[in-house]
C-alpha cells in the first residue's frame, strides 16, 4: 500500500527518462548533434524550465507541460516542492554517444545511446519520502518505514535508465530542434 503511494516519487525520476525519449532540443545552428547535446546538458543541470527551447514549434506546449515538475508534483505528491526534489538528486549520463544518423534538407535524425543515472542525497531523499508518505495520509511515519522504501528506490535510480533513442530533428529558423522520437 505504501509502495503504491511512493510511485509519485518514482514517476518524477522516470518522467525525465521518458520525456528524453519522446521530445527534443534546440539551439545550435547547422549541427543537430550539438542541439541534442545541449538538451542533455540542460537536463544534467536540472534546467527543466529550458526544455521548450529545444522543441520544434509543434512540440513546445507539450514539452513545457511534460517538464513542469512543479505541476506534476502538485497533482500527484502534495506537500513536495519541485526544488526539494531537484535538490535531492544529481542527474548524469553514462556512456552517452550522439551520432547524426541521417540528414536531408531541413530534417535530420540523431541517434543517442546511453543511460541516465540519478543519484540521490540520502538525507534529502529520506526527507522527501517522509513528506510524501505523510502527504498521502500515512500517520506514524518512522525511520524504519522510511528506510524500507528509500533504500530500494535510491538503488533503482542509481542503476540508470536507458535513454537510447533516435531524435527526429527539424531545422526551423536556422536552429535544429527536436520534433519527435
Amino acid at each position: 500500500m505504501a509502495l503504491k503511494r511512493l510511485s509519485s516519487l518514482t514517476a518524477v525520476a522516470v518522467m525525465v527518462a521518458v520525456i528524453l525519449a519522446a521530445c527534443g532540443g534546440g539551439g545550435a545552428s547547422g549541427d543537430p548533434v550539438a542541439t541534442v547535446q545541449a538538451l542533455f546538458n540542460a537536463v544534467a543541470a536540472k534546467q527543466f524550465d529550458r526544455m521548450a527551447e529545444f522543441a520544434c514549434a509543434d512540440k513546445k506546449d507539450e514539452i513545457e507541460s511534460e517538464f513542469n515538475i512543479g505541476e506534476a508534483l502538485a497533482s500527484s505528491a502534495p506537500g513536495l516542492e519541485a526544488q526539494q526534489v531537484l535538490d535531492a538528486m544529481t542527474i548524469s549520463f553514462a556512456d552517452l554517444k550522439l551520432t547524426e544518423a541521417s540528414r536531408s534538407g531541413n530534417a535530420a535524425v540523431v541517434h543517442v545511446e546511453g543511460k541516465m543515472v540519478i543519484t540521490v542525497d540520502p538525507a534529502k531523499f529520506r526527507e522527501l519520502v517522509k513528506v510524501l508518505l505523510e502527504a498521502q495520509g500515512l500517520t506514524g511515519v518512522d525511520d524504519a518505514m522510511i528506510d524500507q522504501f528509500a533504500g530500494p528506490f535510491a538503488e533503482q535510480f542509481e542503476q540508470g535508465q536507458d535513454v537510447s533513442t533516435d531524435f527526429e530533428m527539424v531545422n526551423e529558423g536556422g536552429k535544429w530542434l527536436i520534433c519527435g522520437p
